[in-house]
């Protein structure tokens, strides 16, 4: 950078202006082509096989659950993860008597009624709030059950990219050797190509960037 401040100082005017142009023309094309790019690369497809188990991922439930039954369907995993996550309130309708069931249990729900047999259905004990903390449940099972070699992480399209990443780095810092197989879901309406032309793909292309900044920045060093 200081070579280059040294090297515009003894330059003419006009040609300082034309290389601040061709400067800030290549900014805008990069920024062009990334904002039309950001979308896409959000969504990891990996080449699908079968596997040990698969795990749903807790958030958008019915198209997770929905994709989930088919791979199951289909033979790509004999058995089906499900993390409980922590659920907001379930504490104040406990005392009142009223049971609130989590999105984990939904989805076990969900599961069963789609011909999923209930047997093959695990409910990993957590409270777990974020990708991260998922990715740490899923680890103490694994721990004791070296037997799973692949699994089949099946998520929102838009988030496959994020948790990858995390369950990639969670389980590179302690040495699990269980391979990840990101799985997508095409009941997903995200639209990856066009994203900024659906307020729902904006709002989930904006979360998932700053979610990720914030485990890149914080939340993997932790």
């Amino acid at each position: 950078m200081i070579i280059f401040a040294h090297i515009l100082n003894n330059m003419s005017s006009f040609r300082k202006r034309i290389i601040w142009s061709a400067l800030l023309l290549a900014f805008f094309v990069l920024f062009a082509l990334g904002f039309r790019q950001a979308g896409q690369w959000l969504v990891r497809h990996d080449a699908l096989h079968a596997a040990d188990a698969l795990l749903i991922l807790t958030g958008s439930t019915g198209d997770r659950a929905q994709y989930a039954a088919d791979l199951y369907h289909s033979g790509h995993a004999p058995l089906v993860f499900v993390i409980h996550d922590h659920e907001p309130g379930k504490e104040y309708f406990a005392a009142r008597g009223i049971y609130l069931p989590n999105a984990a249990e939904i989805t076990r729900d969900l599961l069963v009624q789609l011909k999923v047999p209930d047997s093959v259905i695990i409910l990993l004990p957590a409270q777990a709030r974020s990708t991260k903390d998922e990715a740490q449940a899923m680890m103490a099972y694994l721990a004791q059950h070296p037997e799973i070699r692949t699994l089949l992480l099946v998520s929102s399209a838009s988030h496959t990219r994020r948790s990858m990443i995390i369950f990639n780095n969670s389980f590179n810092r302690q040495e699990i050797q269980t391979e990840l197989i990101s799985a997508p879901s095409p009941y997903t309406g995200f639209n990856a190509k066009r994203w900024w032309s659906s307020r729902e793909s904006a709002k989930d292309v904006f979360n998932e960037y700053t979610k990720l900044f914030w485990f890149l920045l914080f939340e993997r060093w932790s």
